[in-house]
């Protein structure tokens, strides 16, 4: 879906020296960011020849001079977000960053995102050494709001997702993506955001990439520790790899009956309408083709 404003503003600080502009593809942490930038970074590694590993850390520190595609593909930036903490705790978007930019969001339920970012901060990066309850009602407001347990919980989740809908306004266009539709068809859904950021595909470049981001391929990946360029290194424990059950709905195997429910409480409350698919309905748990 797209979200936009009238045509014709300055795009200053976001064009690049060719005139193409910057476009941020964003999302909070363990929203499928990896998987959508291993089949992206896929595509522009066949279109270009360069290889995948360097188009990613391209994608991650937004680097273009001297690359094979500087002249041929657009600059992307994948990342949670400049200010990330502080776009969470205030719920409104940074105005240097992002006036007048173009901003691609993928967003996935949050209660989904909450489970697969406390096994990520637990394990992972080691951040965190509470239970999932703890995890879930994380008082976030009490902490530093430069620093990454300003994160912690569900609340910095829903905030995010409000702040780039309520503050778009400062954007000049904003293309909203979702886990579990890029779930449900993979090819339609990564040709829309391949149209979006201006990368010409067709249909083998389309196929290749859904299949070299197949759930096996990307745990084959992680477990090889080649998935993440910038975190080289293969998990001791599966609940650390970023490659976990790639589920749409597996927060229940995981949340008791009442952590659903304070969840469910948060979310009618707090989310903003514009993402009410996320409001309390039955989700059926499926092993998606993918992982967080």
């Amino acid at each position: 879906m797209i979200l936009d404003k009238p045509a014709g503003q300055n795009l200053g600080m976001h064009e690049r020296p060719s005139g193409k502009p910057l476009i941020h593809c964003v999302s909070f942490p363990k929203s499928g960011r990896t998987w959508l930038e291993v089949m992206i970074a896929r595509i522009v590694s066949r279109l270009t020849g360069e290889e995948q590993a360097d188009v990613m850390r391209r994608h991650r520190h937004g680097g273009i001079r001297g690359s094979a595609s500087a002249d041929v593909m657009p600059r992307l930036m994948f990342g949670h977000g400049h200010m990330n903490a502080v776009i969470c705790r205030e719920e409104r978007l940074p105005r240097d960053p992002y006036r007048s930019a173009r901003v691609h969001l993928l967003v996935r339920d949050p209660r989904d995102v909450v489970v697969s970012h406390f096994y990520h901060m637990k394990y992972r990066d080691q951040r965190f050494d509470g239970t999932l309850d703890e995890f879930l009602r994380y008082p976030y407001q009490e902490a530093d709001p430069n620093g990454p347990v300003a994160r912690f919980g569900l609340m910095p989740i829903l905030g995010y997702m409000n702040a780039w809908v309520r503050d778009r306004e400062i954007l000049s266009e904003l293309f909203i993506s979702s886990y579990e539709d890029l779930r449900a068809d993979p090819p339609a859904r990564l040709c829309d955001i391949c149209e979006f950021c201006g990368i010409t595909v067709d249909e083998d470049l389309i196929q290749d990439a859904v299949s070299y981001g197949s759930f096996e391929h990307m745990l084959a990946l992680d477990k090889s520790g080649d998935l993440d360029p910038d975190f080289p290194g293969v998990p001791v424990r599966p609940e650390a790899r970023k490659v976990r059950k790639g589920q749409v709905g597996g927060y229940r195997q995981d949340m008791t009956v009442e952590q659903i429910e304070f969840a469910d409480d948060l979310i009618a409350r707090h989310l903003d309408p514009f993402f009410d698919r996320y409001q309390s309905r039955p989700l059926h748990s499926h092993a998606a083709p993918h992982g967080d």
